[in-house]
């Protein structure tokens, strides 16, 4: 098996191993109330400071994990220095928790010690950080996607195996949806007509395009930025450096101010090894994942709209990306 095949091997059984559905089967629970024993609340659940200490709780963890992702950001840590550091941070939680709850009841202390306890629990490794993040209402799971299929000799017998070329890829509807239904971002949403006639620059809507368009459309509409570029996750040397190089789509919402026009409000679109796009033309995956999506998003999406919530049609405003970039969306 040459290396290149031996990567391709290793690639296509560790690589996408986030998209694997479990198929665990989970044994019945009897749902006849007649034969569970009932449970009543105790006094600490009826207390109304037990849901503000929930909230506080929350509150302190939510700090901890944000910490937490914000160094994950920085490119000169790695995975377990994060880590550490995240344990350290819980560590330092539960140390302080300890010795305040003798200023508290008894009852108070012993359930904030549980409670905290808890969510030290949840947190205690990368795999029960990555099950809670999973968990969580705004996570959306990757989809595996076949790019092409690949000729590999097979190193034990004398066959030739077909094995397929995968894409990660991740719902661009399923991204705009949980996006807009944050609250908190409501009322730094913007649309084309707010910028018309505009004598200040420095946004997207404020261009030519985004302006012929609103009035093409004879309406408002979501503004989508593309991107396309190759990166790599180390640095090797030689040709493994074009083995190993990924190609990242992502996207851009132009609906904010421009002072939230940062890293946080860009999201993935899909992953492919480098090697396998060229192969077939970055063109024809743009065209098979992206365009079906955005021609699905033209028929709009619901978003909160100067006070009501009304259906919006999603536009792509550009594609953008370096030298690179370009040569490959016009392959």
């Amino acid at each position: 098996m040459s290396s290149r095949e031996y990567h391709r091997h290793y690639r296509d059984n560790h690589y996408f191993h986030f998209a694997h559905v479990s198929t665990t089967t989970y044994p019945t629970v009897s749902t006849n109330l007649s034969t569970r024993p009932s449970v009543q609340p105790t006094a600490a659940e009826d207390d109304p400071r037990s849901k503000e200490m929930d909230a506080a709780i929350n509150r302190i963890f939510k700090k901890a994990d944000e910490m937490s992702s914000s160094m994950q950001k920085q490119m000169n840590l790695n995975r377990k220095t994060v880590m550490d550091a995240h344990l350290q941070v819980l560590e330092a939680i539960k140390t302080t928790v300890a010795e305040c709850k003798f200023f508290m009841g008894s009852a108070t202390g012993n359930r904030l010690s549980t409670k905290i306890d808890c969510e030290i629990r949840k947190r205690s490794s990368y795999y029960k950080r990555l099950k809670t993040t999973e968990d969580s209402p705004y996570y959306i799971p990757p989809k595996k996607h076949i790019v092409n299929y690949r000729m590999e000799q097979n190193p034990n017998r004398d066959t030739v195996l077909w094995r397929p070329n995968n894409t990660a890829r991740i719902s661009i509807k399923d991204n705009l949806k949980r996006l807009f239904s944050l609250t908190s971002l409501t009322a730094a949403t913007v649309f084309p007509s707010d910028f018309t006639n505009s004598s200040t620059y420095g946004h997207p809507f404020t261009g030519e395009r985004a302006q012929l368009l609103y009035e093409k459309l004879g309406s408002d509409f979501i503004g989508l930025s593309i991107y396309c570029d190759e990166f790599g996750t180390v640095n090797p040397l030689g040709q493994a450096a074009a083995t190993n190089k990924i190609m990242a789509c992502y996207f851009r919402v132009n609906n904010f101010v421009v002072e939230l026009q940062d890293s946080n409000l860009i999201f993935l679109g899909f992953l492919a090894y480098s090697i396998d796009v060229k192969q077939e033309g970055f063109r024809e995956l743009l065209k098979n994942l992206l365009v079906p999506q955005l021609a699905e998003l033209e028929n709009g999406i619901e978003v909160p709209y100067k006070g009501q919530t009304t259906v919006l049609p999603v536009i792509l405003l550009n594609i953008l990306g370096d030298n690179l970039g370009n040569v490959l969306c016009n392959c």
